[in-house]
């Protein structure tokens, strides 16, 4: 106990006025991070885009030559036998997504899935220029196979009440960036 102590109180304490990050030369480091957290759930059965409710963070860029870092933890499920996809908005428009080809459903990525219908963690990350001062918001959408297909987020497919079942949170971070 005594060794503790004497290694305790020997610590120093740093005060600073700021701080800016310098890497290899560059002016690059973060400038905000904004983020949020959902923590209900949001269903839907379509084969239509559908905006997660609650599932989206807003940012006003400090210089139009700044990026911002979008990246989203996003837990889900979807019907056993179907498949679901995860997109992104910016400012309500689809910002990026697969290129086109036949019938395929364009987007960010697939939700994972298992046979039980389980919900498991899937992600989003992407690098956007806004180019821009003005607030820029940034939402996670997904899509269903089909039309009835049914997307949960934050619970289990059949949400049974019980202690083998979960309720879960999602998040979506935008990250500012000096260039």
């Amino acid at each position: 106990m005594d060794r503790v102590w004497r290694n305790v109180s020997r610590m120093s304490t740093l005060r600073v006025d700021s701080i800016q990050g310098q890497t290899a030369g560059t002016n690059r480091y973060v400038v905000q991070v904004v983020s949020t957290t959902k923590t209900d759930t949001f269903s839907a059965n379509s084969a239509q885009i559908q905006a997660v409710t609650g599932l989206s963070v807003s940012i006003t860029p400090s210089n139009t030559n700044n990026k911002v870092l979008i990246m989203a933890d996003v837990n889900a499920s979807v019907v056993d036998s179907g498949r679901g996809f995860l997109g992104l908005y910016k400012d309500g428009s689809v910002l990026v997504q697969g290129d086109a080809a036949g019938s395929r459903i364009q987007a960010v990525t697939q939700l994972s899935g298992d046979d039980s219908g389980e919900a498991l963690s899937s992600t989003v990350s992407f690098l956007d220029s806004p180019n821009t001062t003005s607030a820029v918001t940034y939402q996670i959408y997904l899509i269903g196979e089909g039309s009835s297909t049914q997307v949960h987020v934050n619970r289990s497919h059949s949400d049974n009440d019980g202690s083998g079942r979960g309720r879960f949170i999602s998040t979506i971070t935008a990250m500012e960036i000096a260039q």
